[in-house]
This record gives C-alpha cells, sequence and structure tokens, in this order.
C-alpha cells in the first residue's frame, strides 16, 4: 500500500513536472524559433533590399515619372477650389448650350481630399433630349483633365421606338473632376 501510495506520488510528481516545467519550455523553444524564422526572413529582404538599392531607385524615380505624368492628365492644377470648380462650372455650362440641355440646378458638394489630390463633385439637375444627353456625357467623359459621370437617377418619357425617337429625360447627376493639390495652398 505504501508502494502504490509512493509510485501515485511519483507519477503525479513527474506529470507536474511535465505539466508545468516541459511543456512551456517548449512553447517558448517554439516561439523562440519562430521569432528567429521571421527576424531571418527580415534581413534576408534588408539584405536584396540593399543589394538592389540603385536598381529600386532607379524604378521608383521612372515610376513617379508615370504617376506624375498620368495625374496631369487625370487632375487640373488650379491654384484654389474656387477656380477649379468656375472652370468646370463654365465647360459644363458651354456643353449644356451646344447639346441644348436645361440646367434646374447645380451645387457644388463637399470636397474629398485623397492624399495630393482633391475629389471635386458638382450636383447638377438636367432635362432635355436622351440622344442630345448621351452626346452631352460622351464628351464630358473626354475632357482633358478627366471629369467623369458617376451617379445619375433619371426619368425617361416619350420614348417612341418605332419612330426612331428616345424621348426625353430628366434628372441629376453627379459629375466628379479632381484637382491636384501637392504644394498648392488654397486661397
Amino acid at each position: 500500500m505504501l508502494g502504490n501510495r509512493q509510485l501515485t506520488l511519483s507519477v503525479i510528481a513527474v506529470l507536474a513536472l511535465i505539466k508545468f516545467l516541459l511543456l512551456p519550455l517548449f512553447s517558448w523553444q517554439n516561439e523562440m524559433l519562430n521569432s528567429i524564422n521571421k527576424q531571418n526572413s527580415q534581413l534576408v529582404k534588408g539584405l536584396y533590399l540593399l543589394e538592389n538599392q540603385a536598381e529600386l531607385t532607379n524604378q521608383l524615380q521612372g515610376l513617379k515619372q508615370v504617376n506624375s505624368k498620368q495625374l496631369q492628365l487625370i487632375a487640373s492644377s488650379e491654384s484654389s477650389s474656387i477656380a477649379y470648380q468656375l472652370n468646370v462650372q463654365k465647360k459644363v455650362e458651354r456643353l449644356l448650350e451646344k447639346y441644348q440641355l436645361t440646367s434646374r440646378s447645380a451645387n457644388w458638394l463637399n470636397v474629398i481630399e485623397k492624399g495630393s489630390v482633391e475629389e471635386q463633385r458638382l450636383e447638377i439637375s438636367l432635362r432635355g433630349s436622351v440622344k442630345q444627353f448621351i452626346e452631352f456625357i460622351s464628351e464630358v467623359e473626354q475632357q482633358s483633365p478627366k471629369l467623369a459621370l458617376i451617379e445619375y437617377r433619371t426619368a425617361i418619357n416619350n420614348m417612341y421606338p418605332n419612330r426612331h425617337e428616345l424621348g426625353r429625360f430628366s434628372g441629376n447627376f453627379i459629375l466628379v473632376g479632381w484637382r491636384n493639390v501637392a504644394g498648392v495652398k488654397d486661397e
């Protein structure tokens, strides 16, 4: 009986030793191995970057030039938001007159800043011929710097497919344009 008790106590002591000493030791060892592997991976990446620094710098300069050229095609470099909005509004008014569309209202929405570019949005309420509207939007989308129709709600009536008439429409539209603000301060 005393032998069984000592054996049981020995087994309990060995199990406690395993649970409280060996398992935490193995767990810690695995954490250290994972940490060493991550640091080794970071070291390899860092050494690669150091070895190819000149090539990467050249590629970065090339990407900056491409980005600058693309930004010039997309974003205007007007000196202020007001100047930009007036310029866009004049373009839109000329196009509305050209395509004989009627504007009931036009409102500039809040400016959204996206890094070095401002997104300027013009909400405009229009009515007129569907055919003229399609031509209007086609020309708006071809503007440089870029303008885009991003949202519209419209109602179309008086469509006569057998007479080849597209009908008339009325609706609200949101045009968006971009202004480059890198290094430019607003008035």
